[in-house]
């Protein structure tokens, strides 16, 4: 796995915005294809911090490609919020 570094001040937090909203993270692919995404949130002055990752095989794969608008190796990228649906 290749580490992706980022300075305090290059973090996103909850209250940034790009064009599509609050940035709950960053995501990068490594070489092989598989996807990482470093998801944060502070709420109530608790900070949660998660590293997840998505290989090709992953059933969710494509759909988190698709809610980062694609990715490329070694590319780095905000993590917009997914939207909040309801689950009746």
């Amino acid at each position: 796995m290749v580490t992706q570094d980022r300075d305090e001040e290059d973090l996103n937090s909850e209250e940034d915005e790009d064009e599509d909203g609050p940035s709950v993270g960053y995501a990068w692919m490594e070489p092989d294809g598989t996807v990482f995404l470093n998801l944060f949130s502070t709420r109530e002055g608790l900070s949660t911090n998660m590293l997840v990752n998505f290989r090709s095989n992953d059933d969710r794969y494509e759909r988190i490609l698709q809610h980062l608008g694609g990715l490329k190796e070694g590319e780095i990228k905000n993590v917009p919020a997914w939207p909040l649906t309801d689950q009746a």
